[in-house]
């Protein structure tokens, strides 16, 4: 666990969980961004610090930015985030949201050294498979890794719908450890017709992702919702 020194946009205390050394920098948490807050409307970057990590730099990852205006269904869009002078989280200021109030910034990312050059491979990828007792659900594509302190999951739905409009569901993802615990975003690619993208939001306790009162409409049954997101693994990261 991490627990931020400050932050330059007016919010309260800031936590992660996290796997950080000098050759990866992983982090889940969520952070409530309160846009009437006079530090938010002086800041011309979104700064968090944390205390001294391993990693100097790290090239752009990005963070899901999810708003709501009101009346309309939650949508997120992606910020850019870098790490710097081994203490300072730099968040792109998208001012996309900030007018229809409030909005949140969910951390389900991976940063690594800037100007690093290798091979890519999925070391550690593993088979999943996908069920749910409420939901109709199931994988068009997906890429799993796991590895002892971290793990990574991107997943392409074939379907992922409910009978009812508001319904709470769940659904389990077998080959996923049980020591993760993150929220992430399942999102819609339709196109909303608002800015950004249909969400709802699943809390994710090892396999099991469980999304309460979704905020859009769970039982539309266009194809192509996907989540991307890397997990901290260990009890007490």
């Amino acid at each position: 666990m991490i627990t931020a020194t400050g932050n330059n946009f007016g919010a309260g205390t800031i936590t992660f969980r996290a796997y950080s050394t000098e050759d990866i920098l992983v982090l889940n948490g969520k952070v409530e961004v309160d846009v009437s807050s006079q530090a938010f409307l002086n800041a011309s970057q979104l700064e968090i610090y944390l205390p001294n990590q391993p990693m100097r730099k790290s090239a752009e990852t990005v963070v899901f930015m999810v708003g709501k205006k009101q009346g309309i269904l939650p949508t997120a869009t992606l910020v850019k985030c870098r790490l710097k002078n081994y203490n300072t989280l730099v968040i792109e200021k998208c001012r996309l949201y900030q007018y229809y109030g409030n909005f949140s910034l969910v951390f389900c990312c991976a940063m690594v050294p800037k100007g690093e050059v290798g091979p890519f491979t999925f070391e550690g990828a593993t088979n999943i498979s996908i069920s749910s007792e409420n939901a109709t659900v199931g994988i068009n594509k997906s890429t799993c890794v796991v590895r002892e302190h971290w793990a990574s999951l991107f997943l392409l739905f074939a379907e992922c719908k409910t009978e009812e409009r508001q319904q709470d569901f769940d659904f389990t993802i077998t080959g996923l450890p049980n020591d993760i615990s993150a929220e992430v975003p399942i999102i819609n690619p339709r196109n909303s017709g608002y800015d950004g993208n249909p969400v709802m939001m699943a809390s994710v306790n090892g396999p099991v992702f469980s999304v309460v009162s979704p905020s859009y409409d769970a039982s539309d049954p266009y194809n192509g919702k996907f989540m991307k997101a890397f997990f901290v693994r260990g009890d007490n990261a």
